[in-house]
């Protein structure tokens, strides 16, 4: 009994550390993958915010001095 542990011993060690080092690189690619939409829902937000900024100029430009208020068709 003391010869099967004996013999065993050595790849139940290195199935631990096999499958916690799998189990830390796939966490780490996780975490990897979720920064990078998490810029790219920011990166998209920021263009959209700058789009309605540019849009909104445009029309107050257009508007400038004719009158309190948008026209109909804006």
């Amino acid at each position: 009994m003391i010869n099967f542990i004996i013999n065993a011993l050595p790849g139940i060690i290195i199935a631990i550390f096999a499958s916690f080092f799998t189990s830390a690189l796939a966490l780490r690619k996780f975490y990897s993958e979720k920064w990078w939409e998490r810029k790219e829902r920011a990166y998209t937000e920021i263009i959209d915010a700058l789009y309605h900024l540019i849009a909104y100029c445009e029309v107050q430009k257009e508007d400038y001095g004719t009158g309190p208020g948008y026209s109909d068709d804006k």
